[in-house]
């Protein structure tokens, strides 16, 4: 953990959150505390009795990187990978309820949890909040997490932690599923690249904007109701997935390693590529995560290899 601040001393403030009694602590962007640095304000406020919440893990560590990517390989969606660190004694942040579903996985020390009775189903990022003291009066169920424990808590559960002894370490993996609405608004983007109502301009101060609008939305709503559901979730998948940031856990943490790539170096496929194979009557086509710019590619329309048959065999042993 010491090595990790100090490396990213520069930018601790872009995604380390701290927060203590129930009050957030946001990392000053410039120097303020004396020359201390940003690292040494965590300290500070750390052996103070606050919380930190670092977050970005699956950008920033090749590990939680792989490991995110893997679960949307499973579940589809987002994965984020955050690291909370309590000193002993305190609460950390209040009690809250996240949008996104949890796999909190404990790695030091141990962790008090409490859920309470969900009071909201499939929440968006919009409606998570703290609780007030009547909605927390009696928790459901209580876990004591130690080293090794994992635990899942559905997107909507009430919950707070509590660190008692020794100060606790854990890691939470947020999965944000994708949505019928998502699924949805893309049908409805891939429309209007063949249906000129749907992108045609309205401009406010026109008065015809009601009438092109109505027009809009009956093709809309004539086109939507010819959809086939399983064509067009497939075909979501694999928009989504072709624009999906790099991760290669095997990537390297520092440039300076590039000098050690010799012409003995092992070279194989990225395991954090998600792929997908399509078999038809013409060949196989092959689609692949992470392979073009979701900057470039606004309609998420998916690339992908065609090959022929033959070749089957030798992709399955990839």
């Amino acid at each position: 953990m010491d090595d990790y601040l100090n490396s990213h001393e520069g930018n601790l403030h872009e995604f380390v959150q701290g927060a203590k009694d129930g009050s957030l602590i946001d990392i000053p962007a410039f120097n303020e505390n004396n020359g201390g640095g940003k690292k040494q304000f965590i300290a500070n406020k750390f052996h103070k009795g606050a919380t930190f919440k670092l977050s970005e893990l699956e950008w920033r560590i090749p590990l939680f990187g792989s490991l995110c990517r893997r679960i949307e390989g499973t579940f589809g969606g987002e994965a984020v990978a955050k690291i909370f660190l309590t000193p002993p004694n305190t609460s950390g942040f209040s009690s809250h309820f996240d949008s996104e579903s949890v796999f909190a996985a404990q790695l030091s020390g141990t962790k008090i949890w409490s859920t309470y009775p969900r009071i909201a189903t499939n929440p968006r990022a919009s409606v998570a909040r703290k609780l007030t003291a009547k909605e927390i009066s009696q928790p459901a169920e209580q876990f004591v997490l130690e080293p090794g424990d994992v635990l899942y808590l559905p997107a909507g559960t009430p919950h707070r932690t509590q660190c008692d002894g020794a100060m606790s370490l854990y890691v939470s993996i947020g999965l944000t599923p994708w949505t019928a609405t998502d699924v949805i608004k893309y049908i409805v983007d891939s429309l209007s690249l063949k249906e000129p109502a749907l992108p045609a301009p309205l401009f406010q101060s026109e008065p015809y904007c009601e009438i092109l609008l109505n027009e809009a939305i009956d093709r809309a709503a004539t086109e939507l109701k010819k959809v086939s559901a399983g064509k067009a979730w497939a075909h979501y998948i694999r928009s989504e997935n072709s624009v999906r940031p790099r991760v290669n856990d095997q990537a390297f943490t520092n440039y300076s390693f590039a000098q050690d790539i010799s012409a003995t170096s092992l070279v194989r496929r990225n395991p954090c590529k998600l792929v997908e194979i399509v078999e038809s009557e013409n060949g196989i086509r092959l689609y692949l995560s992470d392979s073009t710019s979701a900057a470039l590619n606004l309609q998420k329309q998916p690339s992908y290899l065609e090959l022929p048959g033959f070749v089957k065999q030798d992709l399955e042993e990839l």
